[in-house]
């Protein structure tokens, strides 16, 4: 694959991904816990747009779920490497709902926790 065609086919994988996210975002805008919906919504952009290295030794990526999936599934390699792919994308997941966490903090919107929710909807009940 040339270059034109490889930054062609990233350009349009970004702008379906920019529409999948819109329309799964639409989607969880009816989770009724803010904090649940804000950590759904980057473990899904994580997952879509983070990209790996083809194969250890080129400079070309591809999305990392499509590496894992191809590692595992058509190559029939062990789970390791796959295993390594995934790990990347859950340790990103980690650091970005921790900003979520921070930034809301910051801003003073202490979110209560999730049995403190219930407990008060089952008290109004």
């Amino acid at each position: 694959m040339n270059e034109g065609n490889y930054f062609l086919a990233w350009i349009f994988y970004l702008l379906a991904s920019l529409g999948s996210m819109l329309v799964v975002w639409r989607v969880f805008r009816f989770i009724p816990l803010q904090s649940i919906r804000k950590i759904l919504q980057l473990l899904f952009a994580t997952f879509i747009l983070v990209p790996w290295y083809i194969h250890p030794d080129s400079e070309h990526m591809a999305p990392a779920y499509v590496i894992s999936i191809f590692e595992v599934l058509i190559k029939k390699q062990d789970v390791g490497q796959a295993t390594y792919v995934l790990g990347g994308l859950l340790l990103l997941v980690l650091i970005g709902s921790s900003g979520i966490s921070i930034r809301d903090h910051v801003r003073g919107k202490k979110s209560e926790s999730i049995l403190s929710r219930f407990m008060k909807k089952g008290a109004e009940s």
